[in-house]
């Protein structure tokens, strides 16, 4: 159904956009606190630390958190929490069915 009192879930660099909001857009981008931004998700869903260790391929909708050291992808919406050698991800807003949120997808009907 297209007459939601929702929106898809999304802000200019990245989201879920179509009738059913099955389609993503965008790419990762560096998670805000994240420590070592400058290897965050640079165009291309690549997160990784520059010590050498292991790197993820994010999803288009997940931010990454990371380190000089460590790096983690998190879910669209999370903030990261870095200390010197590693992340914890704080989760974005959780969105329940038939409430009313600009953040949450739209009940769909079938």
């Amino acid at each position: 159904s297209s007459d939601c009192s929702c929106k898809c879930r999304g802000n200019g660099r990245q989201g879920w956009q179509g009738d059913r909001c099955e389609q993503t857009y965008g790419r990762c981008y560096p998670g805000e606190g994240s420590g070592n931004p400058g290897n965050s998700c640079n165009g291309n869903n690549h997160c990784r630390n520059s010590g050498g260790g292991t790197s993820h391929v994010c999803r288009d909708t997940e931010v990454c958190c990371n380190t000089s050291f460590k790096s983690q992808c998190a879910p669209y919406g999370s903030t990261c929490s870095c200390g010197a050698f590693s992340c914890s991800v704080r989760l974005g807003r959780v969105c329940f069915p038939g409430v009313f949120n600009p953040d949450c997808f739209c009940p769909h009907e079938h």
